[in-house]
């Protein structure tokens, strides 16, 4: 695969100096290109980040098991890559899904 292969992204305007929390008449939606290379190197960041984060998590939880772990991200249009959150009435329909499974234990 060749440095220069791109990946087109229908997404939010990406800036910086937008707030955390926006009006959806605010907004501008568009299509942009984001390199492959971009991108990959953006989800490694994110799911090492994640490795860090979950490292710790119990096993067991007050007799229930956790096996799995699902991370859902979005992509921006410049192919920064972000947890989706749930609050609101603007939740991201596209973007992502990573699910994780606890690897058993050698017995």
């Amino acid at each position: 695969m060749s440095k220069s292969e791109n990946i087109s992204i229908f997404s939010c305007e990406d800036n910086d100096d937008r707030g955390a929390f926006e009006y959806i008449n605010q907004l501008r939606f568009g299509r942009s290109e984001v390199s492959v290379e971009l991108l990959r190197e953006h989800i490694n960041t994110l799911l090492n980040n994640m490795t860090n984060v979950l490292q710790n998590v119990k096993a067991d939880i007050a007799g229930y098991s956790v096996d799995t772990v699902t991370i859902a991200v979005e992509i921006s249009a410049t192919g920064r890559v972000s947890l989706m959150g749930t609050g609101g009435d603007i939740a991201g329909k596209g973007g992502l899904t990573f699910t994780l499974k606890r690897i058993p234990p050698n017995k």
